[in-house]
């Protein structure tokens, strides 16, 4: 089936899915929330085939928008045969609603806590070896204080929460006793969700790959991209030259992708994925590859890219 599948699909992008894996049920988006959805949207159209239609959010006024098509602002029609087949940049609890509302035939989807499972940043530290020397998941505020004072002068490092996106939900901190900024960033729920510590390094390539997880077990993958993200915004994706990437390099990323895709089924997760990477330098220059940055169990802004012209079946 190609990626955008037979039917017209409507889409809620739903970019502030984090928020609501993080804050649980109730979960309703603040106007600042609305507003940065909005601002953000358009590097997630990639996903919509011409014939799809956006599903809008509310304005950040508070008044709520219809549907809009992809490519245009007339008002939706129903396609074909039927009713919209409804898709989700993140199949959350909020956005299978709206989408069940706007009439839209419901995507199959993971659980809820399945999704705040595999979403969180400790994920791959359960499944994966060490990818960066010393980095590790805490749940007291006393280890992360024991870690950072074990840092070198000047190292830096990162402190990152359970769930994060676009740059939010992380902490860029030095080294020596945790600052009064990332001791309010380590708050009691943050920590018992389980808080990721990592070196910082200098990153000279960021890459991604992609893949579909279908229900029953079976696995379409994409091919690695080049992405520039700056300050943890998105801001192009492309595919990656052969050149760009070592034998090695793709080799890793391509066992690390598997190896993610057995556990995310495991956990009973199925649909779109993607594990982000990098190649840095460490303190003495030496080139290394990390092969899983970021796990994303959901759509991301380069799945259209990474993913265009494969076939899987839904």
């Amino acid at each position: 089936m190609p990626l955008g599948g037979p039917r017209p699909r409507l889409w809620c992008l739903n970019l502030d899915a984090e928020d609501e894996l993080r804050r649980g049920a109730g979960y309703t988006p603040t106007r600042a929330t609305l507003a940065a959805v909005a601002a953000a949207r358009g590097g997630a159209m990639t996903l919509l085939a011409p014939a799809d239609q956006l599903l809008a959010e509310p304005d950040a006024s508070g008044g709520r928008a219809g549907a809009e098509r992809a490519r245009g602002a007339a008002a939706p029609t129903e396609p074909e045969g039927g009713r919209f087949d409804g898709a989700a940049w993140c199949p959350t609890p909020r956005a299978l609603a709206r989408l069940r509302a706007a009439g839209a035939n419901l995507p199959p989807a993971p659980s809820f806590d399945t999704l705040r499972r595999v979403n969180a940043s400790r994920f791959p530290y359960d499944v994966l070896p060490p990818r960066l020397p010393g980095a590790c998941v805490v749940h007291r505020r006393d280890d992360a204080e024991a870690w950072m004072a074990e840092r070198a002068p000047h190292a830096g490092a990162w402190l990152k929460r359970a769930y994060g996106a676009a740059g939010r939900g992380k902490l860029h901190v030095t080294e020596g006793p945790l600052s009064p900024r990332a001791q309010t960033f380590l708050t009691d729920a943050e920590l018992a969700l389980g808080v990721v510590l990592e070196p910082h390094v200098a990153i000279s390539l960021e890459v991604s790959q992609h893949g579909w997880l279908g229900e029953d077990g079976s696995l379409t993958l994409g091919v690695p991209c080049v992405q520039h993200v700056e300050r943890g915004r998105f801001l192009s994706v492309r595919v990656a030259r052969a050149d760009e990437l070592h034998g090695a390099e793709r080799e890793a990323l391509g066992d690390t992708i598997r190896r993610l895709a057995l556990a995310l089924r495991h956990a009973g997760y199925f649909g779109p994925f993607g594990v982000d990477a990098y190649r840095y330098a460490d303190e003495h220059g030496r080139g290394h590859f990390n092969p899983c940055g970021e796990l994303n169990a959901r759509y991301t802004m380069g799945y259209a890219a990474g993913m265009a012209g494969t076939e899987r079946s839904e």
